[in-house]
């Protein structure tokens, strides 16, 4: 009973920040920010190391994985936040001589493996819906669109560029209707996002 009360209370009123399989303590993170409003969700923390795990060999490099937990209090409302993160960039920063503790800043983008990588696929004729769609599946990510239909069909070559940017051409040449609009974006419930804005406008 106890386990299953801690698991409920677990990053809720602080996020649950987890490197190398070391979990750090709430008092231990000083700065925490999670962007969504790119096309991938990044992330940036500060942690003080009061423990000295990262003296060791567990010190974390560029590639490594930050598990991140948001734990939501009222799930009908908002779900929680489950991501694996990329490590980009770890900087130790300057502390206080009397300090023992080092304090570090990381900057990590979300892990969804083969979204960049470089391949040379040729999808057969078919819409940028459709195609996007096939895509997600390839991802084991989910789709999220208000579109219907696009009016765009043609065969695609992904001719050896990053999945991402080729996303990205798909949807900049995609068509709905001469006054449509389309973004794309990863939400934190690694969904792939492929939007028309005016009809979010006009709702």
């Amino acid at each position: 009973k106890d386990g299953h009360k801690q698991s409920k209370s677990l990053g809720t009123n602080i996020p649950y920040v987890d490197i190398n399989n070391h979990q750090f303590r709430d008092e231990d993170i000083q700065f925490f920010s999670l962007k969504t409003g790119g096309l991938v969700p990044e992330l940036n923390i500060t942690i003080e190391d009061t423990s000295g795990v990262f003296d060791a060999a567990q010190y974390p490099r560029d590639g490594d994985v930050v598990t991140l937990l948001i734990n939501s209090k009222n799930q009908e409302t908002f779900k929680s936040i489950h991501m694996d993160f990329d490590i980009l960039n770890i900087t130790q920063l300057p502390s206080p001589p009397e300090e023992r503790m080092k304090i570090y800043s990381i900057r990590a983008k979300a892990k969804i493996p083969g979204l960049e990588t470089e391949e040379c696929k040729e999808y057969d004729e078919n819409t940028s819906l459709s195609h996007i769609e096939e895509i997600a599946g390839e991802l084991q990510i989910g789709l999220a669109t208000n579109i219907d239909s696009t009016d765009d069909s043609q065969p695609r070559i992904q001719p050896y560029i990053k999945t991402l940017d080729f996303i990205r051409n798909i949807v900049k040449t995609s068509y709905v209707a001469e006054d449509c609009f389309q973004k794309f974006y990863i939400d934190p419930y690694y969904y792939l996002n492929f939007i028309e804005i005016n009809k979010i406008i006009n709702s």
